[in-house]
């Protein structure tokens, strides 16, 4: 259920720690909320449901690569185009 999802994006971000130089960092609180929408999102899509698990492990390791780019919603910001 979504609330199910929801409590698991939670656990996530509650276990998430700051501290990037440490060598047992394992994600800041954002990034493993993060983290967790995007596999519960890939989880959900039929194309999810046909991967191999290598097929997930590179698709997670190219998205995460990008993690920084995320804002707390989990979105890339897009640049406004104010003039």
């Amino acid at each position: 259920t979504s609330e199910e999802i929801s409590n698991v994006h939670a656990i996530a971000y509650s276990v998430g720690d700051c501290e990037v130089t440490n060598e047992a960092h394992h994600g800041t609180p954002s990034q493993r909320k993060c983290a967790t929408v995007w596999g519960s999102s890939l989880a959900d899509s039929d194309r999810g449901r046909k991967l191999k698990l290598q097929d997930v492990a590179k698709e997670f390791e190219s998205w995460y690569t990008k993690i920084d780019k995320m804002d707390d919603s989990c979105d890339y910001p897009t640049k406004s185009s104010s003039a």
